[in-house]
């Protein structure tokens, strides 16, 4: 699978007239053993929500690292304790989303340390497995901070960034991209 791109755009945060390299605060809504942040949440039924996110702390990759999961049974009012994945992760911001059909897209850095390959995940199986696994774009260099939604044609728009949050990628797929790479074993 090929994503269909738009051009690059670079964009530079600006405060009086110098370029902002402070990010802002973190956006903390559980914790495990510290803040997590950059939370995305996607509705599995009813009142049940599950959230994925980076885990809290330095901000730093480690051989161990891991995206970390959290659910609530009451539409988001409270939620239980973040626990550790088996999806690695640099300690990067994820995307989650449920789909037209019904299933959930997970995207995130498939690696404990770099912020490559940017992958797609998706289950079938309101959470329980992902057996379907993509790399969306890979090799030399950072993306990061994906955000995704499903237009009204089906047709997934992902946008993430690269060189250090100064560029912008679009990229357009669809599920049945995601579908077409089945693992040997769901995870």
């Amino acid at each position: 699978m090929t994503p269909r791109w738009s051009a690059p755009t670079v964009v530079r945060s600006f405060s009086a007239g110098t370029p902002s390299s402070t990010p802002g605060p973190p956006q903390t809504r559980f914790t495990h053993g510290s803040a997590t942040s950059n939370p995305a949440v996607a509705p599995i039924a009813n009142d049940h929500l599950v959230c994925y996110c980076r885990r809290g702390g330095d901000y730093s990759g480690r051989p161990d690292g891991r995206i970390i999961r959290a659910e609530s049974h009451d539409g988001g009012r409270t939620w239980s304790d973040g626990k550790e994945t088996h999806f690695a992760n640099p300690n990067a911001a994820v995307e989650f989303l449920r789909l037209q059909s019904g299933n959930l897209l997970l995207i995130f850095n498939d690696s404990t340390t770099d912020r490559t390959p940017l992958t797609a995940v998706l289950s079938t199986d309101s959470d329980k497995t992902y057996p379907y696994r993509l790399n969306l774009v890979e090799g030399p260099g950072d993306y990061a901070y994906p955000y995704a939604i499903q237009a009204d044609d089906g047709q997934i728009h992902l946008v993430f960034t690269s060189n250090e949050r100064t560029t912008i990628y679009h990229a357009v797929f669809e599920e049945a991209d995601i579908l077409a790479h089945r693992t040997g074993t769901p995870q």
